[in-house]
């Protein structure tokens, strides 16, 4: 029940923010802008029951937004998952309501990045791998035949090998040296599908615009008495200026901007 209505809620507020408040803040910016130092927010009350749903760039939470490059930036990451998940502490509503987080939910545009990375950088090395393999093999096997068959001649003609020295001189140089542009051919093909592959990861990185969300839901016992909030996150991550909140209660719709001068709202 709670999972589904609330939803709904959100919705409705947003409808009639747009169609009161907001017409009041001519410059309160869109809230699907992806804007570094910005954080949008929603909250929803219906009964005893409070939504707060908010989406904060990876610039603002962890400080970078492509997809972790290293154990530090992975570390980085869960921490400031950790930091999400206690809603509890991220915002406080007003004490005399008496409201209880009961659920939580984080999630991150950097996981999915992350699975599809891994499974590219495998693949591409399978496949050199194969390659190399194939190549050692032939080299050696024509290295081998080609002993065996100086060995087997020499002993048995040594006259006509004499003969036609040169002109089996000039019949290997020719097969080896067709073989050196079909090898050089295929390293260098290789080569500029390695490079176009590199460039456009490298490409992809730079456009990431990576985000996390949290959708906090309370229970409070004395609803009618849920009129502030407070949070701590600006002093949690710094790179965040403002968190701008589009807010539907029990009593009315409102907009308000919190900031590092202004964590405490009351209505």
């Amino acid at each position: 029940m709670k999972t589904r209505f609330l939803p709904s809620i959100i919705a409705m507020a947003v409808t009639m923010a747009a169609t009161s408040a907001l017409a009041e803040e001519a410059n309160y910016q869109s809230f699907d802008a992806h804007v570094h130092g910005e954080v949008a927010a929603s909250l929803a009350q219906d009964g005893e029951r409070v939504l707060i749903e908010l989406t904060a760039p990876g610039h603002d939470v962890v400080g970078f937004e492509h997809h972790p490059k290293n154990a530090a930036d992975q570390q980085t990451l869960e921490d400031a998952y950790a930091l999400l998940r206690d809603g509890g502490k991220r915002f406080q509503l007003a004490e005399a309501a008496n409201c209880q987080l009961a659920e939580t939910k984080v999630t991150s545009s950097f996981n999915d990045y992350d699975e599809h990375h891994g499974h590219e950088e495998h693949h591409g090395h399978d496949e050199h791998h194969g390659h190399d393999e194939h190549h050692d093999h032939d080299e050696h096997h024509g290295h081998d035949e080609h002993n065996n068959h100086d060995e087997h001649h020499g002993h048995d003609e040594h006259h006509n090998h004499d003969e036609h020295h040169g002109h089996d001189e000039h019949h290997d140089h020719d097969e080896h040296h067709g073989h050196d542009e079909h090898h050089d051919h295929d390293e260098h093909h290789g080569h500029d599908e390695h490079d176009a592959h590199h460039d456009d990861h490298h490409g992809h990185d730079h456009g990431n615009h990576n985000t996390l969300s949290a959708n906090y839901q309370f229970v409070c016992q004395n609803p009618q008495a849920f009129t502030e909030l407070k949070t701590d996150w600006f002093s949690l991550f710094p790179n965040t200026e403002t968190i701008k909140i589009q807010a539907f209660t029990n009593d009315k719709v409102w907009v308000d901007t919190l900031n590092r001068a202004k964590s405490h709202i009351q209505w």
